[in-house]
């Protein structure tokens, strides 16, 4: 609205400049309401230790409020038995307690928990940035790659692709880890049961493959060939 604003041609063609102007200072009045205050370098160094202490709380385990940790992006991603109820357990914990200065876990004054501080010292932190990174109080960032081996002991990674390119763009991802195969069997052929035994499935032969398509591609030009010579002879 400033460029408008600032344009004397294209203020000139409002029509009603009284509501434009009052619409204005309105924005900028929210703008203001809504932007981060300034802070000083001793308020910025206390906010980063803050800040570390709240990360802390947010993605470990807090057992004395039985706060799981924060899930892993594997577990949100694969979605095994009992993730969805930990998620929502720590999702509550998050909003729900916050940590004192001693370090003790505690109920959340007004339902400003954890999750809610720690997204607005982002704001304060990198003020600056936020206009073109959106995601600056984004809790995402906190979540780990892999998942928390103390609750998902038995659990093993799943992937639903065996090429070595799907592999590649699977661990670019998420990470190197065990497969539901193990790591060392991804490279070799891959078991199949049969009559109650594992046997190796064996690599498709290409050059068997060629020959069986020639050989159909000659029955073809052959059956046609005859049919062919059959309606000449009528």
């Amino acid at each position: 609205m400033n460029d408008i604003a600032s344009d004397p041609y294209k203020f000139g063609s409002i029509e009603n400049k009284t509501q434009f102007m009052k619409r204005k200072k309105d924005l900028e009045a929210q703008k203001v309401a809504i932007s981060p205050p300034a802070i000083t370098d001793e308020e910025r160094a206390s906010l980063v230790r803050r800040q570390e202490t709240l990360e802390a709380f947010i993605k470990l385990e807090s057992p004395d409020i039985k706060k799981p940790a924060m899930p892993s992006k594997i577990e949100m991603w694969e979605s095994p038995a009992g993730a969805k109820g930990k998620h929502l357990q720590w999702d509550k914990a998050i909003k729900k307690y916050t940590i004192n200065q001693k370090g003790d876990a505690v109920h959340a004054v007004e339902g400003y928990g954890a999750v809610s501080e720690w997204k607005d010292n982002q704001r304060k932190l990198y003020a600056e940035a936020e206009a073109d990174d959106p995601d600056i109080a984004n809790i995402e960032q906190l979540r780990p790659q892999n998942r928390d081996k103390s609750s998902f002991g038995d659990y093993k990674r799943i992937t639903f692709g065996s090429t070595a390119r799907y592999r590649q763009a699977y661990d670019d991802v998420f990470g190197k880890g065990e497969y539901e195969a193990g790591a060392e069997a991804l490279d070799a052929p891959a078991p199949v049961v049969a009559a109650g035994k594992e046997v190796l499935k064996k690599e498709p032969n290409l050059a068997a493959r060629k020959a069986a398509s020639d050989r159909m591609k000659k029955y073809h030009e052959d059956k046609r060939a005859a049919k062919l010579a059959a309606q000449t002879e009528e």
